[in-house]
């Protein structure tokens, strides 16, 4: 069943029950401000906020029988029927916008990365993204489903509900993929209680737009610190007759956003190390595992892409998701690939 057709069935049936941290929220989002809430049902959230004094709300949902509930129930809410992928919103005007078990009725990763790229659009920089949904679960119940949604949809996790409509709960890694240009303020994994009466494992997440500086963007910015990290280490030397060390340097950034350096060291033997893996280990040493970017500069200065041992180190380290850490081939250019891109058949 397709999914507008579904929320429009059940409209005057369903009570939503995921729990929005209204406490928390409210240490980053004024009360003047304005809050987009994306997917907003029948406006249950937006009057939450209403209540607790904020005034500047503004609903979206593609269900119009949801809109309409929500505009029989709370006439005081500006509540509007989304009928495309854009909301109806200029660049960079909302204050915060608010996703509630919205990801959840997205089965696909497309889908998923086009709304947060389409919110990305509205948020004003610093703005605030709130996201509450549903992660993956064990018990044998919702395992069924999983691999059972699996050979129908090609997703694990991704399943039919009985009434027809198709749902996704998340792995946190690709949680964490998907809100990867956002820094994190806030995040705890909660047990839900879903519409049905289930329980589910969930999270909240509380993320800030990075504001651009100096006229780059923040993707912009990120790639920079890497590229001058890397050279702040770079210094091509000879440390013993046998050993050098210096003449690549590397920075990674991991998934909580910290950059970690190494040099490449050659010696007359298997012993070296390329400067990658150097960094990966700094950034093992320092607790972490898991990379977003990786750069490297070559002695001339230029970026380039890492060696296939390089390659299956991270594809070792991060089995599943290596594909997604992204490699800058030319800074100059701005070139970007994945790793997935280099490297599309780890394991043949």
């Amino acid at each position: 069943m397709e999914q507008r057709e579904y929320w429009n069935s059940v409209s005057n049936k369903k009570e939503f029950s995921t729990p929005f941290q209204m406490d928390l929220f409210a240490k980053y989002v004024s009360k003047s401000g304005l809050i987009v809430d994306v997917g907003c049902g029948y406006g249950r959230t937006l009057c939450e906020l209403h209540d607790f004094g904020y005034s500047n709300l503004l609903g979206f949902d593609f269900s119009e029988k949801m809109i309409e509930r929500g505009r029989r129930q709370s006439p005081f809410l500006s509540l509007k029927v989304k009928t495309g992928d854009e909301i109806d919103c200029p660049d960079d005007s909302a204050d915060a916008v608010i996703l509630c078990a919205v990801l959840t009725c997205i089965a696909d990763d497309s889908g998923q990365k086009k709304l947060l790229h389409e919110i990305r659009r509205v948020l004003k920089p610093n703005g605030i993204l709130y996201i509450n949904d549903f992660l993956l679960n064990t018990d044998s119940r919702n395992m069924e489903r999983y691999n059972s949604g699996k050979r129908k949809f090609g997703k694990y996790g991704v399943f039919e509900l009985p009434e027809g409509a198709v749902v996704r709960h998340h792995s946190e890694e690709w949680i964490k993929e998907l809100l990867r240009d956002y820094a994190t303020l806030e995040y705890e994994r909660i047990v839900f209680t879903t519409m049905n009466g289930h329980a589910s494992n969930g999270f909240y997440y509380i993320g800030k737009k990075a504001a651009e500086i100096g006229g780059q963007s923040n993707m912009d910015v990120i790639w920079t610190r890497l590229y001058e990290a890397a050279k702040a280490v770079q210094n091509p030397r000879e440390i013993s007759e046998r050993i050098s060390a210096g003449g690549v340097a590397a920075a990674v950034e991991s998934v909580s956003g910290k950059i970690y350096t190494g040099v490449c060291v050659d010696t007359s033997c298997a012993l070296g190390i390329c400067a990658e893996r150097n960094a990966m280990f700094h950034m093992i040493t320092n607790g972490e595992q898991e990379i977003k970017r990786v750069l490297a500069v070559m002695p001339d200065g230029r970026t380039g892409a890492p060696c296939g041992a390089c390659r299956e180190f991270m594809a070792q380290l991060m089995p599943g998701h290596y594909q997604n850490v992204e490699i800058m081939l030319d800074y100059e250019s701005g070139k970007i690939v994945t790793l997935g891109e280099l490297t599309p058949e780890w394991w043949i």
